[in-house]
């Protein structure tokens, strides 16, 4: 579980962080939240869902494999073979928190990442007269931009929440929804223009064309369970050679 810790020139004027080797953190990740601005690139190659948080909230999401600890993009090698790479998975491992009115940079301390004075740092955090260096400020730059998109799209989806038109998606895990397109078709009059002029419908629109790579995500679990059956057969072949009895 991440432990995130206010990144500050007070405490981190000399310390810094490691760029991350390979992206094991997400091979868990069944869907992650995407934003608005994200839908384009997303659409093309993944199912965008809802997820739902509660009763009466949801987030936008990309669906990732069919199991809710399974990411299907993630390779044996802890790589990512897919396309477009979401940018919850490119903010990692910092993330914005929003604490008593004040939006704060921080930084998960169970990444591995976090390096301290005197020792090998891929980047520093700030530089010598207490500014953000160069990299750190553009990943500030991409976080507050990122979370403003974030807030943004929230708006759009409590919009979808609030005339009820989500319904639950047939998975292997619960939690996950989609529009219910004859809900959404009997809309009219002063909701359907509020869809129109937040972009909610936008959103829609995205949502529903994204879903016929369910597909793929389906082509690609049944892939991977082929090849690990595959391994499990070998193993057992070879098992029973090397334990043969001889009379």
């Amino acid at each position: 579980m991440a432990e995130y810790k206010a990144i500050s020139f007070e405490q981190d004027k000399s310390n810094g962080w490691s760029k991350f080797q390979n992206i094991e953190f997400a091979s868990k990740f069944g869907f992650v939240q995407i934003n608005f601005a994200e839908i384009s690139s997303v659409m093309q190659e993944y199912p965008i869902v809802f997820a739902k948080v509660n009763e009466t909230s949801y987030k936008l999401a990309v669906l990732l494999g069919t199991a809710k600890d399974e990411n299907l993009f993630v390779n044996e090698n802890f790589k990512w073979n897919g396309g477009y790479v979401p940018n919850y998975l490119k903010q990692y491992p910092f993330a914005i928190i929003e604490q008593d009115g004040k939006v704060i940079v921080c930084f998960d301390m169970e990444s591995g990442l976090y390096q301290e004075d005197g020792v090998y740092q891929s980047f520093q955090f700030f530089d010598e007269e207490g500014n953000p260096s160069e990299v750190f400020g553009k990943k500030i730059n991409f976080l507050q931009k990122y979370y403003e998109n974030q807030k943004l799209t929230q708006k759009m989806v409590d919009i979808l929440a609030k005339y009820e038109l989500f319904t639950p998606m047939k998975l292997e895990f619960d939690g996950i929804y989609r529009i219910d397109e004859a809900k959404l078709n009997a809309l009219e009059g002063e909701a359907l223009k509020e869809l129109q002029n937040s972009n909610a419908l936008s959103v829609v629109y995205g949502h529903l064309f994204s879903l016929q790579k369910v597909k793929k995500l389906k082509k690609l679990a049944a892939k991977k369970q082929e090849a690990s059956q595959l391994v499990e057969d070998m193993d057992l072949d070879a098992l029973f050679k090397n334990d043969m009895i001889n009379f």
